[in-house]
């Protein structure tokens, strides 16, 4: 099936319009081939979406993921002290993901934006709690956050966090508890059969290359194995992070690892990793290593190799050795706090 600009957006706005004028029974249809799968408190965010003719909520939203971009560099600028002229140098090298983004409009450049609040230095605690909580909800494979927080004694912020959680994540099933929202979302967000979710082509994470060329018969064995290492990684994080000028920086390192071993992580996401190519940038040096990951990351672009090189590029795992390449790199950073200054 062809993707159409917008389709994933399509998806949020149809799962509105189905609210509204139908009810939460016509939302989660596992029987569509993208199903909306996500947690039913994040549908609320693109309920006013449904009173506006889909190209101008489209448009709308397209102005939103801009300012999500915008405001979230700002944010990881004030943070890391990185110029815009750097800012947009990291940008180039996430030049394909944000491509994806504009074609898909998804909900990754919001999470950009929340990843922004969590690792900012604030006394708003309430403010990263509530980033937190969302990222969480939206991709719960943003868990770790909280094994952070709870390592670096940011208290207050997972406090804060656990609040957010528990009000909105349950508020939907309170609200509407003769819908059975909680089995048919956990339906959706786990079966594997269906488009989006586990088995899709261009899925870069060790589980994706896994499901490709194993079958995926042990799917929760594996998503298990992946949580687990994602768990030693975070930890190892608070280990190493106490050492450097900012406690933060475990936070911004280790998204390249959570891209490796989360069940889902698509091309998009890597604009997450935009930070982290600011700080490499603003080192200065390296630049043989960065065109490298540059271009396994981006799977040498389908201008060199052509689509049906770039596929096999993706589908080879090809894009999770620069994942490991920047993790690497993210850990030589935290025993050189200067470079953080």
């Amino acid at each position: 099936m062809a993707l159409s600009p917008a389709s994933d957006f399509a998806v949020y706005y149809d799962a509105a319009v189905r609210l509204r004028v139908l009810g939460w029974e016509a939302v989660y249809e596992p029987d569509n081939l993208t199903p909306f799968k996500y947690h039913p408190v994040v549908l609320y965010l693109f309920w006013p979406f449904s009173f506006l003719p889909f190209l101008w909520a489209k448009l709308v939203w397209t102005v939103a993921n801009l300012w999500f971009l915008s405001d979230g560099t700002r944010r990881f600028r004030q943070t890391w002290g990185f110029s815009w002229g750097v800012a947009s140098l990291s940008l180039l090298c996430v030049i394909h993901a944000l491509t994806w983004q504009i074609k898909f409009l998804n909900v990754t450049l919001l999470l950009f934006w929340c990843l922004s609040f969590s690792g900012e230095q604030t006394t708003k605690y309430w403010r990263a709690g509530l980033a937190t909580s969302l990222l969480i909800l939206i991709k719960p494979f943003w868990i770790p956050l909280l094994l952070w927080q709870f390592a670096t004694r940011k208290t207050k912020e997972l406090m804060w966090a656990l609040v957010f959680l528990a009000v909105l994540g349950m508020a939907p099933f309170i609200v509407a508890p003769k819908a059975h929202l909680l089995e048919f979302w956990w339906a959706s967000l786990a079966d594997p059969l269906h488009a989006h979710n586990f088995p899709k082509n261009d899925n870069q994470t060790w589980f994706g290359l896994w499901y490709r060329y194993s079958g995926g018969t042990t799917l929760w064995i594996v998503w298990g194995l992946g949580a687990g290492l994602s768990f030693l990684a975070w930890m190892a994080s608070w280990w190493t992070g106490r050492r450097t000028a900012r406690g933060g920086w475990g936070l911004v390192s280790l998204v390249p690892f959570i891209l490796f071993a989360a069940p889902l992580s698509w091309i998009h996401h890597q604009i997450w990793l935009l930070p982290l190519f600011a700080v490499w940038i603003q080192r200065k040096g390296e630049w043989g290593l960065l065109g490298i990951v540059w271009l396994l990351l981006n799977g040498t672009g389908e201008l060199a190799l052509g689509r049906g090189g770039f596929i096999w590029a993706h589908q080879a795992g090809v894009p999770l050795v620069g994942f490991l390449l920047l993790q690497w790199v993210a850990w030589r950073f935290r025993f050189r706090s200067s470079v953080l200054r």
